[in-house]
């Protein structure tokens, strides 16, 4: 017998599915006995006792609240209340209580190890921890832009718990090259997703991101991928596709070092009109299908100057143009351009 009690009681500790299950039926148990004595042997003295009383009288007392209002007068009933209370509801109920906060207290340190589940819809995913101060830096500009959603899921391997917390922020540890690891951050309904180069110093890593970009679009053709690419010559990596877009983060910078070297002052303009934190910001609008304007971009850029929006030029079959003075407008054209707020093709087609 004692070996079956303390054989029970380690599958209550182990297994905490049973174990709440099991105190949970040793406290119906007790709600369920305490009920009948005390309808029994206080019905006998008082008949105005219902068996909803009973009962009331039963939760109301393992809770210990003890409103007052039903009492075990009877020595069967209040036998009852000490065996079916105080004896068994009252250690079952606390230790489904305790139970339930070790529940709660397991699966928050799941969520911050990265080991479950996510069911966001919309969301940013990141892929990959280059280091703490780019990832905050990305999500605070994300987190900034007017028509992109606040959850962000961050994705790796190498680290074993986000080193900052953010309520937005969703950490989901595991291989960015399997399956699982994807369905767990609920990719199937993700807006978008950002695949960054683990480690600059080795260029191999543009390998690595082609990988994870491809897994990724094998998984949701639909989705957009914003990859990293350190070399431009490994661009072939990549692949074609109209969902993706690489990003050449190295060569942009050094770009940038050698103009800002020329022509002091772009460096600034570039980082006001590239940064959700300052008002002027980088924009940029498809023409939709079935647009027939017989106008150029060059009237178009005089015509919404009024809505303070300076057009920088325009992108067409991927093929970036700025002199684009006598060039017509066309259907699938992405204009770029810069203003204090986006605007959308109705607002921009009345002042055309």
């Amino acid at each position: 017998m004692f070996y079956f009690f303390s054989k029970l009681i380690n599958k209550v500790r182990r297994d905490k599915k049973f174990g709440l299950l099991f105190v949970l039926m040793v406290l119906l148990l007790g709600v369920t006995g305490n009920s009948i004595c005390f309808y029994i042997f206080e019905r006998a003295v008082d008949p105005s006792i219902t068996v909803s009383d009973s009962l009331w009288y039963s939760v109301i007392s393992i809770t210990t609240i003890g409103y007052g209002d039903f009492k075990a007068t009877q020595l069967g009933s209040r036998l009852g209340t000490l065996i079916f209370v105080v004896l068994i509801s009252l250690s079952a109920f606390t230790t489904t209580v305790g139970i339930i906060v070790d529940w709660i207290t397991d699966l928050r340190e799941r969520e911050r190890r990265g080991m479950t589940k996510v069911n966001l819809r919309d969301h940013l995913i990141i892929v990959n921890f280059p280091g703490e101060s780019r990832i905050l830096q990305i999500i605070a500009e994300y987190s900034l832009a007017d028509n992109n959603t606040s959850d962000i899921v961050v994705i790796s391997d190498e680290i074993e718990q986000l080193p900052f917390n953010r309520e937005n922020v969703t950490f989901i540890r595991g291989w960015p090259l399997e399956q699982e690891t994807f369905e767990r951050c609920n990719i199937s309904m993700a807006s978008q997703v950002m695949v960054l180069s683990p480690n600059y110093m080795d260029h191999r890593s543009d390998s690595f991101v082609a990988s994870i970009s491809f897994v990724i679009q094998n998984l949701n053709p639909k989705i957009r991928v914003v990859a990293e690419c350190l070399d431009p010559k490994h661009e072939t990596l990549f692949g074609k596709s109209e969902n993706l877009s690489i990003v050449h983060t190295i060569q942009m910078a050094n770009n940038l070092l050698v103009q800002e070297a020329s022509d002091p002052g772009v460096a600034l303009f570039t980082h006001s009109i590239t940064s959700n934190e300052i008002s002027a910001n980088l924009f940029s609008i498809t023409i939709p299908e079935g647009i027939s304007l017989d106008i150029t971009y060059g009237q178009i850029s005089k015509n919404i100057i009024s809505l303070g929006i300076n057009l920088l030029g325009i992108i067409r079959d991927n093929v970036v143009v700025s002199d684009i003075a006598n060039i017509k407008l066309l259907p699938g054209d992405v204009m770029v351009y810069v203003s204090v707020d986006r605007k959308s093709w109705i607002e921009i087609s009345s002042n055309l």
